[in-house]
């Protein structure tokens, strides 16, 4: 079964312009006690073998941002958008998030 998406949100980037348009490709379970962050490198390698995809953007949740999946990201050349809390990021971080200069 494969659904459309639209995801709109109140997101910096999207008040630029940018949104978000995604279509399920698979689904896979896992144990119960499985971490998220464990099931992307799985999940993703059977996605490009499957369906014969080069080169993806991953964009997930903080709960994916782990040191192993940047860096099967980065190994296989892929793209990634990993959410990252800003409440704890340092100065710079948030002084960037909350620049409003270059909002449209």
């Amino acid at each position: 079964m494969k659904t459309r998406l639209t995801c709109f949100d109140n997101f910096r980037d999207l008040r630029k312009g940018v949104f978000l348009v995604s279509t399920i490709l698979t689904l896979d379970l896992f144990p119960g006690n499985t971490n998220d962050c464990s099931t992307l490198i799985p999940l993703l390698a059977k996605i490009k073998r499957e369906y014969d995809i080069g080169r993806v953007i991953v964009v997930a949740d903080k709960g994916m941002n782990t040191g192993m999946n940047v860096a099967f990201n980065l190994i296989k050349k892929d793209g990634y958008v990993y959410s990252q809390t800003v409440r704890g990021g340092h100065k710079e971080l948030k002084d960037y998030v909350l620049d409003n200069s270059d909002y449209r």
